[in-house]
């Protein structure tokens, strides 16, 4: 498991720093340029983001918790399973035609009044979240197969398209309705380029008969999809519906600027997401045979090897924002935001601290519990934005994101801890901490140097210089001690006698 683990997590990781060091100098160079282009699209995502989960009627969710349960290894899964789930796909899909094609209109009159460019494209909402649904559930195929460094190849390739695309527009070649054609176009193409990979090791077209002696327990997996809709939706509004309210209530380039903001702290959490990803099926497996050891064992690494990367991107692009600003198109517009990143970036490093706290409990048997806490958190941080964006504007939604997640993600551990016993926390925890105090102290003491490239360098070096002999200094990570020691002595015995 462990190989596993390590082999798709590196992978992961270096395909998704791919995209973002790519993401990163189109954000610095690209996409301040049309600030109103870059918010609209940010709507249409997050609003896709927002609708996933009532579409898929959680049936993408059923999928990832069940698919031990009906797959033998080496066998292919159970056509009676496949059917079950295509059903709720479809039956989803359907019903958000039907809904869409009724209430877009008056949806975009009430909402959105004020900004003419989302009234005039709403209808392309449409085609555009199906086809995320549809990629999201065989993303999540991929993942019940413990392959995440392919969809999240495809995934990044956007980052190398999307600024392509907004030259385009901005250059005058084609306008906002070719902007999303080519984006519509890029989602089927990677659809199908995940319909041929699933293929191979899949049979994507359940058979007919399907075999008699397989009981399918419909009414748990009903219950479970239920449950996963709403937590979905839930945790949706809780991470992306500031984006919606900004757009409503500031227009599209408000959007943009928060947008940016959102997309840097969230460089800061990509080595933490790998992990969180891969681990979905690990837990799963664990909480079928009712391995309680193997699971606390994943929940405290976990915590551990998502922390620590967290931490030090968030210091590095928090102490180099002010250099990065001034590099930046329209980069004065961005200047004053910089309590919105480190709202934004505490949240992360609080949800890399819970761990997957979120898989042990919707793997368990407690998870309805989460629903009464969802409920109540994703309607604390819609009362927040509607508070505080009318007199803070973005920073008020930024504190809707921290405070909402914040909560989030810490009462998740707490009951995690009282219905199962697990702890997130060991000694090593409070050393990582112990490593973060030391970074904001040195790095809020450095004197500043006129060249903001050199800013920028000296800054991440102290920073990577302080964690690394952190890592080594603690054995914490036996992993990068082992291949630095490796590295050391092959380059010793290169050396000249």
């Amino acid at each position: 498991m462990s190989s596993i683990i390590q082999s798709q997590g590196l992978k992961f990781s270096i395909i998704q720093y791919i995209g973002v060091f790519i993401g990163i100098i189109s954000t610095l160079l690209i996409y301040p340029q049309d600030l109103s282009l870059y918010g609209f699209y940010g709507f249409l995502t997050n609003t896709a983001s927002l609708l996933a989960p009532i579409i898929s009627l959680g049936f993408g969710f059923v999928l990832l918790r069940y698919f031990p349960h009906y797959r033998e290894e080496g066998q292919p899964t159970h056509s009676k399973f496949i059917k079950f789930i295509y059903s709720g796909y479809g039956i989803g899909i359907i019903s958000f035609v039907i809904l869409f094609l009724l209430l877009s209109g008056w949806i975009a009159n009430y909402f959105f009044k004020q900004d003419e460019l989302v009234i005039r494209n709403l209808i392309y909402l449409l085609p555009l979240t199906i086809l995320f649904v549809i990629y999201e559930f065989l993303t999540h195929w991929s993942t019940s197969y413990k392959e995440i460094a392919l969809p999240a190849l495809l995934s990044s390739s956007l980052k190398f398209i999307l600024p392509c695309l907004f030259l385009f527009v901005i250059h005058g070649y084609f306008g906002y309705k070719g902007f999303l054609f080519c984006l519509m176009a890029y989602y089927l193409g990677i659809i199908i380029f995940l319909i041929r990979f699933l293929s191979i090791k899949e049979n994507l077209i359940p058979r007919i008969q399907s075999t008699p002696e397989i009981h399918l327990n419909k009414n748990e997996l009903i219950q479970f999809a239920l449950y996963s809709m709403i937590t979905g939706t839930s945790t949706v509004l809780i991470l992306r519906i500031d984006s919606l309210m900004i757009t409503s209530q500031l227009g599209t380039e408000a959007n943009g600027m928060f947008s940016m903001m959102y997309f840097i702290s969230n460089a800061a959490f990509i080595p933490a997401n790998s992990l969180y990803e891969i681990l979905s099926p690990f837990v799963s497996k664990d909480s079928k045979e009712n391995n309680l050891l193997s699971i606390q064992i994943i929940y405290t690494k976990s915590v551990r090897n998502m922390l620590i990367p967290t931490l030090w991107a968030s210091f590095c692009l928090y102490f180099c924002f002010d250099s990065m600003m001034t590099i930046i198109p329209n980069g004065e517009k961005l200047l004053n935001l910089k309590t919105v990143l480190l709202l934004l970036l505490t949240s992360r490093i609080i949800d890399a601290s819970t761990g997957v706290n979120h898989h042990i409990l919707s793997f368990s048997k407690y998870y309805k519990l989460e629903l009464i806490l969802l409920f109540f958190l994703a309607s604390t941080n819609i009362g927040l934005n509607i508070l505080l964006i009318p007199i803070h504007g973005i920073l008020g939604s930024a504190i809707a994101t921290c405070v909402s997640v914040s909560i989030f993600n810490i009462s998740k551990s707490f009951l995690i801890y009282f219905t199962s016993g697990y702890k997130p926390f060991d000694h090593d925890f409070w050393l990582i901490l112990l490593c973060g105090a030391l970074v904001i102290l040195i790095s809020s003491s450095l004197p500043k140097v006129q060249n903001h490239y050199m800013q920028i360098g000296i800054q991440i070096v102290i920073i990577s210089i302080i964690f690394l002999s952190f890592l080594w200094l603690t054995n914490m990570s036996l992993e990068l001690r082992n291949w630095i020691s490796n590295k050391l002595k092959l380059l010793n015995k290169k050396s000249p006698q």
